[in-house]
């Protein structure tokens, strides 16, 4: 246990370290939107989340299918031998196929892309640059855990924001600001960022034998070849909504839409370096032969995070309703209703981006693709084309809340099945977010609104000590796998309490 201690410690350092770029990230991420959508207003930023979709999903197709195989091998070729070259230029060499093709489509199909997509003086040129320098900042990203650089992989998001806000503000000062000069400062903070990543890590890059290995090739084709239906139909859902939402709505709409989109990934941002951290640390541990202890940490510990998380977003669910149009201006008005679903969706992500590493430590990639291709085609795809014909903005974000609580469930029934985890009732606590949810979208008065969420936060607290979820014997675990001693001190005090 001493070996599992020490290890732990160091991710629970990291998990520190993450957590204060992060907050930084979100911060400048939500000032990054509100600045942009301002600047441009909501059809042009529209435009803008248009033209970003598409080289997105070109970036996704090409290489995301491999960034988990990144981090898999990469970690483990570190902690062998120190450094990561042969599995980082092979991953180039893997992926360099796939990226040729897709780059060779957008230029062969660019006549009815410019069809589709609402380009204006964006030339598919600069699109094609936006998806390279996408591609190098996920090759960086996993680099960076892979050889644990975790405080450079904290605060580059932060970097990157501050680059694009600097550069949007100084375009919009000289009255140059347009859609294409947003795509073109989002190629340039990527490329920055990635620039330091890679000179932060240029010492891990070194090979022990020759840069391209055929083995290190093989596993991770073995290892990601079922991603590839993932990141293409999975995504699909994805890359329509918006051409949905401009289909039966407008150009603007897709503005104030994403607006309310971005607000709820930037919240995600808070979460996922422990997403990242349990990858590695859960992957260390099935290597070491210590499944009881990674059991007991996922039974105990996880369902405490996502029960914090859940309270937590129903706080900032109450903080968005009353903020959202003071901040972002009254064109934007219309992205509140969306805005408190996307987060009560999240409420059932948090279940997922914990369960995911468990699962792609024990290599259950399979379940993953199934879950995002079909899964991602019956659960959000097809409720996605019914709800936005209906209901617009609001259907894409109920067609979100669809999706998350299906994917949640299947992880967890997947985690229980294949890996021994005994915790369904940990589906249970998303109730607090969209409980809060209905209140706020039946419910005008402030006072009706403290009255009834009060009453959710005390029903809440009243089954968690009935059904015993903090445990003061949580503590000794706690301390097992390496937490700071203050957070364990500040733990059994809650702990008593609840």
């Amino acid at each position: 246990m001493q070996t599992v201690s020490r290890e732990w410690q160091r991710t629970w350092s990291r998990l520190l370290s993450l957590h204060s770029g992060q907050a930084a990230g979100l911060a400048l991420a939500v000032g990054t939107v509100a600045v942009m959508s301002r600047l441009l207003g909501p059809a042009e930023y529209g435009r803008f989340a248009l033209v970003m979709t598409a080289a997105q999903y070109a970036m996704i197709v090409s290489v995301s299918w491999t960034s988990a195989a990144l981090i898999r091998f990469g970690r483990e070729a570190y902690v062998r031998a120190g450094v990561i070259g042969d599995v980082f230029w092979t991953r180039l060499a893997v992926t360099a196929p796939a990226v040729g093709i897709a780059i060779g489509i957008m230029y062969t199909f660019r006549t009815p892309i410019a069809r589709v997509l609402p380009m204006g003086q964006t030339p598919l040129a600069l699109i094609v640059v936006a998806v390279i320098a996408l591609m190098a900042a996920d090759q960086v990203d996993g680099t960076l855990q892979s050889t644990d650089r975790w405080a450079v992989f904290a605060w580059l998001p932060a970097i990157e924001k501050v680059t694009m806000i600097a550069l949007i503000v100084a375009a919009a000062a000289s009255r140059r600001l347009s859609g294409t000069v947003a795509v073109l400062a989002v190629i340039v903070s990527q490329l920055i960022r990635s620039g330091i990543g890679l000179w932060t890590a240029r010492r891990s890059l070194t090979t022990c034998g020759t840069a391209l290995n055929r083995g290190v090739g093989r596993a991770i084709l073995r290892y990601a070849w079922p991603q590839i239906f993932t990141f293409t139909i999975g995504y699909a859902s994805t890359v329509v909504e918006p051409f949905l939402i401009r289909r039966y709505a407008s150009l603007a709409a897709v503005g104030i839409y994403q607006v309310a989109f971005q607000l709820s990934a930037a919240g995600a941002l808070l979460l996922s370096p422990m997403s990242s951290l349990l990858f590695p640390a859960l992957t260390s541990l099935r290597l070491g032969n210590r499944h009881d202890v990674l059991i007991t940490v996922v039974d105990r510990l996880v369902p405490q995070v996502v029960l914090v998380l859940n309270v937590m977003l129903a706080i900032g669910m109450i903080a968005a309703a009353s903020l959202f149009e003071p901040i972002f201006g009254a064109p934007y008005a219309d992205g509140t209703r969306p805005l408190l679903i996307l987060l009560a969706a999240a409420s059932f992500q948090t279940i997922t981006m914990l369960y995911s590493p468990l699962l792609a430590a024990y290599d259950l990639t399979k379940h993953s693709a199934v879950l995002n291709t079909v899964g991602g085609v019956v659960m959000h795809l097809l409720p996605e084309l019914l709800l936005i014909s209906w209901w617009g903005m609001t259907g894409a974000a109920t067609s979100w809340l669809i999706w998350y609580a299906f994917s949640a469930s299947f992880c967890v029934v997947v985690a229980v099945m294949r890996i021994g985890v005994r915790r369904f009732s940990i589906l249970l606590y998303p109730v607090i977010p969209v409980a809060t949810l209905a209140v706020l979208l039946t419910i005008d008065h402030m006072l009706p609104r403290i009255v009834a969420v009060s009453a959710i936060f005390g029903v809440a607290i009243t089954v968690v000590r009935r059904v015993h979820v903090f445990r003061t014997g949580d503590v000794d675990l706690l301390q097992a796998v390496g937490v700071p001693q203050p957070v364990c001190r500040l733990a059994m005090k809650a702990y008593a309490a609840l």
